[in-house]
């Protein structure tokens, strides 16, 4: 009883975390469109720090529209208007984070840091496949399209994470947000932890529900730190 109500505790605080993760993700996308931040980039540059933003903003979306429709509807469907936000998202960051590695790559030729985030991903990639490949997801779904979604979600992830390590890789060689967007890295990394605690408590039933809830919020309050100090650290160079 006391893990249920601190379960549904920490799902309001993943909803209010979400809630900031979309405003100051709104912030941040007024901000960039600025002339002044706007010089600070090239259109390539630009377009992906654009991207990065409407990425993780469209995750907090889902999660928005997901306690929206659970609230007015009692139930929500196998697949509904949140899993369009999340794919979306997903799509939209591994974009993002692939072309952020490739300019940075391009930029610094350094081959040995390439094969760490290319070997790194791999093994993780792998990890994961193998124990969704363990478990009846269809004990989830109902239906086909359900779990594809469950196994989207988790290798999306894989592929977020292995092409955004290109940050704490390359860290020292960001020219702007660094700290703001280890911070979105790290969400991500959250991300993928609750989606497989998700799914190991509702499929395997091997953990209590406020496990996840607590990952999700983590994720989302480090998403919402991230765009704060983006757009704190945007309006600085703006003024200066």
């Amino acid at each position: 009883m006391v893990l249920e109500q601190l379960g549904d505790v920490l799902y309001l605080t993943t909803v209010l975390f979400a809630l900031l993760t979309a405003l100051f993700g709104l912030f941040m996308l007024n901000t960039l469109f600025g002339n002044k931040i706007k010089d600070l980039f090239s259109d390539k540059n630009f377009f992906i720090y654009f991207s990065l933003v409407v990425g993780y903003s469209l995750f907090a979306m889902g999660e928005l529209t997901w306690y929206l429709i659970f609230k007015v509807f009692g139930k929500v469907d196998p697949a509904s208007m949140p899993d369009v936000y999340w794919t979306l998202g997903s799509a939209v960051l591994v974009l993002s984070f692939f072309a952020f590695a490739l300019t940075l790559h391009r930029t610094h030729r350094d081959l040995n840091k390439i094969m760490l985030m290319v070997v790194g991903g791999l093994v993780l990639l792998g990890g994961v496949i193998f124990y969704l490949s363990g478990i009846n997801l269809a004990d989830l779904a109902a239906n086909r399209g359900h779990v594809f979604i469950g196994f989207f979600y988790p290798i999306a992830d894989c592929f977020i994470i292995a092409f955004g390590s290109i940050i704490p890789i390359y860290y020292s060689k960001i020219e702007h947000f660094r700290s703001s967007l280890l911070l979105l890295f790290f969400a991500s990394v959250g991300i993928l932890i609750a989606d497989l605690l998700y799914i190991s408590s509702t499929v395997e039933g091997t953990g209590p529900a406020f496990l996840y809830n607590l990952a999700y919020s983590i994720s989302y309050l480090l998403a919402a730190i991230g765009f704060l100090t983006m757009v704190v650290s945007a309006r600085r160079k703006i003024k200066g």
